[in-house]
């Protein structure tokens, strides 16, 4: 068997700055949209590496009405509590590019007198 080295091309600096730098600049309207989502109890962080991107939502409890339906639009096989108080949803969107995972506090468990009433019970009928 004949191992074939393929030659290094060497990064042109000029080249790589710029590239760094349009990437860069097409994340500030993702940025600003992610502020907006903040504002309203909705924390939002994106991962991108070498051929995958996960997005992590982290609702408020002000928010969590929004996991079963979030959960539903990424086409989670449903809700876990790996932890009291605590539950999750893991989906995926873009034919399965992009991986999201969806958490927010288990408002059954811990409910809140100041939630509104159709999000205090926003995780009923959940598996025991």
């Amino acid at each position: 068997m004949t191992i074939m080295t393929h030659p290094v091309v060497p990064v042109r600096p000029e080249g790589a700055v710029q590239d760094i730098s349009d990437v860069l600049a097409d994340a500030v309207p993702l940025t600003e949209k992610i502020a907006a989502l903040s504002g309203v109890g909705v924390a939002f962080s994106l991962t991108v590496e070498n051929g995958s991107v996960t997005a992590d939502i982290t609702l408020e409890r002000s928010t969590a009405g929004l996991m079963e339906p979030l959960a539903a639009s990424f086409g989670a096989p449903g809700l876990a509590y790996p932890e009291t108080g605590i539950v999750r949803a893991v989906g995926v969107m873009g034919q399965g590019r992009i991986a999201v995972r969806i958490t927010a506090p288990d408002v059954e468990t811990f409910p809140s007198p100041h939630l509104p009433a159709d999000v205090a019970g926003a995780h009923r009928g959940r598996a025991a």
